[in-house]
């Protein structure tokens, strides 16, 4: 088993006519320093990215592998350590200490390692630097140098056994220069790890020596050939790299659930910080609710005959439509504008964690705001219709558990869509869930008007009460009424959580599909005009 191995990889960049690599093979064994050089905007980073499964090779014959393992998978990324070219720009939301913790969160063991290594590097980190915050306007709390020392220690903060190193060196002066290279030799000889250095530059080899590292093979990369230069090698391939490199070994299910709770509290932190949107969700809905429960109330004391609903039909249909609007449109559009911090977007990828559970992350914080405000509504809607308030928590808890798969399918859509068509699509979804339910309304609103019903309504009535059966906001209703035992309640609970559950993983798995192509599709749609 090799550590890196690469087999007739071709690509194309979208912007471009011709591919900037041509049936590419590579391989990198056990403890090999490997130099890629080439001329800049020749498509070297374009392999990088291939090799960490960022970007895919067009045709289907290619091979691509780390530790025998496909780039994507997490028993990869835990044994590798990444520099990007571009400067790491932190989240606009983030406190540069909580990001550190976030990052060892994700390696078993590694607490205090990422701090240890910046300490170091005599990066300072006091109480001031730890709570800076990054914002639009000052995208890092780094200087060029300390950035790239920054981004090496989170590099080795897992304790890796491979390096890719995308430019480590190139804006540095020769003190961080020094700094840097003696990090990555000690990596080579105290860990015996493996290293793929991409660089420009034509003396790099010189820098190497002078810095103490022995380079084992270089190849250089011109008008999409990979071609061999030096070979110094006198490695012979581990015979066995299964038995030593265990990626998993320390990993269990608290591990995950630990670090989905970071992801948490990150977002929450990043909701929190934007705080107007929530506040007027929670604004404008006591106000719908109140408006349309005061109204439809008044309504059917006028024609109770012709309209007979429930109090509890009526308050949990409203506060179920608003909900699934709410959840639906404000983690999509968040998510669709978060698209835009495309580096961070793309070292993300690097990181050892699942999309269900960074994706769980990002619901729980959500779910925990919109509970709030399903209580509120609840609350609100019971003082309009005279209500007691005992089934309160009750018809909340219903409530905000039937808003998952709305909060899954808001990630599928912000994730999977341009920012200008995500309101629209995630406003639009929830609108024709409810279509159905209130078909029967709008029927009986029709018999208050004239004599006779139309038949052709009363068809589209029968057609809307089957369809009925198969929107996911019906039997979130159906499940909230049978909190309360409600007369629309029909009496089929298991039926009901079944589809929620059914609903719910469906909304899921369109989320980590969307997730898994959003970075993909980011890089297309800014691809830049040469690659680099």
């Amino acid at each position: 088993m090799n550590v890196i191995e690469l087999r007739h990889v071709t690509y194309t960049p979208p912007n471009k006519q011709s591919p900037v690599l041509r049936d590419v093979d590579l391989v990198v064994n056990q403890g090999e320093f490997v130099l890629l050089q080439g001329a800049n905007f020749i498509g070297k980073s374009t392999l990088v990215e291939i090799i960490l499964g960022i970007r895919e090779a067009d045709n289907a014959d290619a091979r691509v592998r780390l530790f025998g393992y496909p780039p994507d998978k997490i028993e990869s990324k835990f044994l590798t350590g990444v520099v990007l070219q571009e400067k790491l720009e932190l989240p606009s939301w983030i406190q540069v200490g909580k990001f550190i913790d976030l990052i060892e969160s994700h390696y078993p063991g590694s607490e205090g390692k990422l701090t240890t290594l910046l300490e170091a590097s005599n990066i300072q980190f006091d109480n001031d630097f730890t709570g800076k915050r990054t914002n639009n306007e000052i995208r890092s709390p780094f200087s060029g140098g300390e950035e790239r020392l920054f981004s090496l220690a989170l590099a080795l903060a897992g304790s890796p056994r491979l390096l890719i190193l995308d430019e480590l060196t190139s804006p540095l002066s020769k003190e961080n220069k020094e700094k840097c290279w003696q990090f990555v030799k000690s990596f080579l000889e105290e860990q015996g790890g493996t290293v793929l250095l991409v660089s420009p530059k034509d003396d790099i080899e010189e820098e190497l020596r002078n810095n103490g590292i022995r380079l084992t093979q270089s190849y250089t990369l011109e008008e999409g050939i990979l071609k061999s230069g030096t070979n110094t090698s006198e490695h012979q391939a581990s015979a066995s790299l299964e038995a030593e490199f265990l990626p998993m070994k320390n990993v269990g299910i608290l591990h995950w659930v630990v670090l989905a709770s970071k992801y948490a509290g990150i977002n929450f932190e990043k909701l929190l910080a934007q705080p107007t949107r929530p506040l007027l969700n929670f604004v404008f809905g006591i106000l719908f609710v109140i408006v349309i429960t005061l109204s439809f109330n008044e309504l059917r004391d006028r024609a109770a005959t012709v309209i007979s609903y429930s109090d509890f039909w009526l308050l949990v249909n409203i506060c179920s439509f608003y909900l699934a609007v709410v959840a639906t449109t404000s983690i999509g559009t968040n998510i669709a504008l978060g698209r835009k911090e495309a580096v961070w977007t793309k070292a993300k990828q690097t990181l050892p964690v699942p999309p269900i559970i960074y994706l769980v992350g990002e619901v729980i914080p959500y779910l925990l705001i919109w509970s709030v405000l399903a209580l509120a509504l609840t609350i609100a809607a019971s003082i309009c219709l005279n209500l007691s308030f005992s089934p309160v928590l009750d018809i909340s808890s219903w409530l905000v558990i039937g808003m998952l798969p709305f909060l899954f399918l808001g990630l599928a859509i912000g994730y999977g869509l341009p920012l200008d068509s995500v309101d629209l699509i995630a406003l639009g979804l929830p609108l024709l869930f409810e279509m159905p339910l209130v078909v029967g309304v709008f029927l009986r609103l029709v018999k208050i008007a004239v004599d006779e019903v139309p038949k052709s309504l009363v068809r589209l009535a029968i057609l809307a009460d089957n369809i009925s059966a198969h929107s996911p906001l019906y039997h979130w209703v159906q499940l909230t009424l049978a909190s309360v035992q409600a007369r629309e309640y029909d009496q089929y609970f298991k039926v009901h959580v079944a589809w929620l559950i059914w609903t719910t993983a469906i909304c899921a798995l369109l989320a980590v599909k969307a997730y898994r192509r959003s970075y993909k599709f980011s890089i297309t749609s800014t691809a830049r005009k040469q690659e680099g």
